[in-house]
């Protein structure tokens, strides 16, 4: 698959794949519409941890960390060897940082002033290296970035990628067992961290990323109306929500069966209109702020439930339907003014 001193075709972060397939190279566009998507998987987070999971919502909010992991192997994939590695170490080392600091933050913010002790097990810091727990509940996103990308990067090393993208039915069923549809593997212990880790979420969706970049122009052919597709499988997608629920099971994981093909989908369109909403104000949210409000959301969304509960007290109904907007809005001013220091902006 690789040949190593082959120059890339590819810029990671400004190459535009036409819709017929072919690349077109820019070191100023990139591609808007999945810089849209960025910003809009980070509003889909923010949905979830303000409890709006309804049976309508859930399928499409829990696209959101689908989209991010196939995101980033779309980005970082190059059919040059030397160059994927190269691409993947720089990341990882970005990423790496970005953790540090993020799993710092949350420890003054939540654990300092409760002179509280994060990590207190052997079981604890096993599960926070190899699982992805974080101190904060979200982290764990970052923290399987990492590990994903060191098996990507190992994998790469040896020649032995193929094997590790075949190995993506095998977590992605493994995920589907042990969370939503746990219930008919009984013998499966009931953890999240199960089904929601750098195996069965992680190098899933990165590879799927990276596989829909290798494979887009083949795609694009044979995908004539990936926005219809899409909607087609929202439909089932809302339907297999609502079996489940109405069979009096709870939608324990990150994701169902039609999670993992809805959001290749909705990335898919993104990849055949490439400068839908270019300039838009979400383009600009999805380019310079979306990581950081995945990182800073839940700080904030604390924030607001303490001044609600202390001063407001808003009634239940209005404050439900307002707080996940007015989270994801005084997250952007915060990272805004958190990425003014020079030290956490989008160069870190």
């Amino acid at each position: 698959m690789y040949e190593n001193n082959q120059s890339s075709v590819i810029d990671t972060f400004t190459t535009e794949l036409r819709p017929d397939g072919t690349y077109l190279q820019s070191r100023d566009k990139g591609v808007a519409s999945i810089y849209i998507l960025k910003a809009l998987g980070a509003f889909f987070v923010v949905c979830i941890h303000c409890r709006l999971d309804s049976r309508i919502l859930y399928p499409v909010i829990h696209t959101a960390v689908p989209f991010f992991f196939m995101i980033s192997g779309y980005f970082l994939f190059t059919p040059d060897k030397e160059g994927a590695i190269d691409r993947c170490v720089r990341s990882l080392s970005r990423i790496f940082r970005i953790t540090i600091y993020a799993n710092l933050f949350y420890y003054i913010a939540f654990y300092l002033p409760e002179d509280m002790l994060p990590l207190k097990s052997l079981r604890e810091i096993v599960a926070f290296i190899t699982i992805g727990d974080g101190l904060g509940t979200h982290l764990w996103y970052l923290n399987a970035y990492v590990e994903t990308l060191i098996l990507v990067i190992l994998a790469l090393r040896v020649d032995r990628l193929k094997w590790l993208w075949w190995c993506i039915p095998l977590f992605l069923l493994f995920g589907l067992a042990a969370g939503t549809y746990q219930f008919l593997f009984s013998f499966l212990p009931n953890k999240l961290t199960l089904s929601r880790n750098f195996l069965t979420t992680g190098v899933t969706c990165f590879g799927i990323g990276w596989l829909m970049r290798q494979y887009g122009a083949a795609l694009l052919r044979r995908v004539k109306s990936p926005a219809l597709l899409t909607c087609l499988l929202l439909i089932l997608s809302v339907a297999e929500t609502f079996l489940i629920m109405r069979g009096g099971h709870l939608l324990k994981g990150d994701y169902i069966i039609t999670t993992m093909p809805l959001s290749a989908l909705m990335l898919l369109t993104a990849v055949k209109y490439p400068n839908w909403g270019r300039g838009s104000v979400a383009d600009s949210i999805g380019r310079k702020y979306s990581l950081d409000i995945y990182i800073f959301h839940l700080f904030v969304l604390q924030m607001i439930a303490a001044v609600n509960f202390q001063y407001l007290d808003i009634q239940q109904g209005i404050f439900r339907i307002i707080f996940a907007p007015a989270t994801y809005l005084l997250t952007i001013v915060f990272v805004y003014i958190w990425q003014k220091f020079p030290r956490f902006g989008p160069d870190f």
